[in-house]
């Protein structure tokens, strides 16, 4: 039963992570926040982004950011009103070394960060 219910969870987080990664690979990032990214080796086009708040009222922008060698990163960045141009970087980490990467976790399946770098393989694929 516990078998049944990882499963079935698991496929809810990852149809989420997908349909995320989908939604802002079509609609897109500032290019402002593409240009930064790539300053640190990070092809915006081919990462994917998880929880990503796009101008919450404040000009700032947050989320976190997986990319294709298996990199996680968290940001929070404020733009300036036109969105052209980065005023303050409050997070930029690299967090991969705190990210669980496991296919077969007891209770849970396969954790967010093993979903989280399927969808990054399978989203790239489907370009």
């Amino acid at each position: 039963m516990v078998l049944f219910r990882c499963y079935h969870r698991n496929i809810g987080q990852k149809q989420k992570i997908y349909n995320e990664a989908k939604y802002w690979r079509e609609h897109g990032i500032a290019k402002v926040i593409s240009e930064f990214l790539a300053t640190h080796n990070i092809k915006a086009d081919t990462a994917i982004l998880l929880d990503y708040i796009c101008d919450n009222g404040y000009g700032t922008d947050e989320g976190m950011i997986v990319t294709t060698d298996g990199k996680f990163y968290v940001f929070d960045m404020q733009l300036n009103t036109e969105r052209t141009e980065i005023t303050t970087i409050h997070l930029f980490e690299d967090i991969t070394e705190t990210i669980e990467i496991n296919e077969h976790k007891k209770g849970t399946g396969k954790t967010l960060g093993y979903l989280a770098l399927e969808v990054v393989k399978e989203i790239n694929h489907d370009i």
